[in-house]
C-alpha cells in the first residue's frame, strides 16, 4: 500500500479484509470513482451494496445493485465452448463448480425466503432438494461445507415442527 497506494488490484483486494462498513463504503466509493477496470469496479459496487444492506440502507443497496450490469455468459463457459481437449475441460468444470456453487447458494436464499412468509415446509423441502444435488455431484469440499450446513438447517425446522 505505501509502494502502490492507488493500484486499483490492491486496494479492490483490501475490501476483501476491512470488516468496519463505514471504511469498506469509503473505500469502495473511491476505487468506483477512480478505476478505469470494469472487474474492478462492478466487484466494488458489490461490496458497496452489501456493506450499506448490512447498515440497513436497502433502498440505497438496491440502487447500487442497479449498476451492476446482469451478465449470461461467463468466459470460462464461452471458452469450455471454444477450447479443444484439456482446455475444454478444464474450463467446463472449473464453470461447473462455480454455477454448482451458485445454485446452492441460490436455493438458500430461496429457503430464506419460505421462512420469512411462513412457508415451513417448502422451505425444508429446498434444502432437502440442495442435500439431494450435493450427494448427487458428490464433490468432496462441497459435501463437507455445504452439506452439514443444509442439514443443520434442515434438522433446525425439523425441531420447530415437533415443538
Amino acid at each position: 500500500m505505501k509502494q502502490y497506494p492507488n493500484n486499483d488490484i490492491i486496494l479492490n483486494n483490501l475490501l476483501y479484509v476491512i470488516s468496519d462498513d463505514d471504511e469498506q463504503i469509503m473505500l469502495a466509493e473511491k476505487i468506483i470513482s477512480e478505476t478505469n477496470e470494469e472487474t474492478i469496479k462492478y466487484d466494488a459496487l458489490r461490496f458497496l451494496a452489501f456493506a450499506y444492506k448490512r447498515k440497513g440502507e436497502n433502498d440505497y443497496a438496491k440502487t447500487i445493485v442497479e449498476k451492476i450490469p446482469e451478465i449470461y455468459f461467463t468466459k470460462l463457459g464461452i471458452a469450455a465452448y471454444i477450447y479443444e481437449g484439456q482446455e475444454k475441460f478444464n474450463a467446463a468444470d472449473k464453470q461447473k463448480w462455480i454455477s454448482f456453487q451458485e445454485v446452492l447458494e441460490m436455493m438458500f436464499k430461496i429457503y430464506e425466503y419460505y421462512l420469512l412468509i411462513n412457508e415451513k415446509e417448502k422451505a425444508k423441502e429446498e434444502l432437502e432438494n440442495a442435500v439431494i444435488l450435493l450427494k448427487i455431484m458428490n464433490h468432496p469440499s462441497f459435501n463437507e461445507d455445504f452439506l452439514s450446513y443444509f442439514e443443520k438447517h434442515i434438522q433446525k425446522l425439523n425441531a420447530q415442527n415437533t415443538e
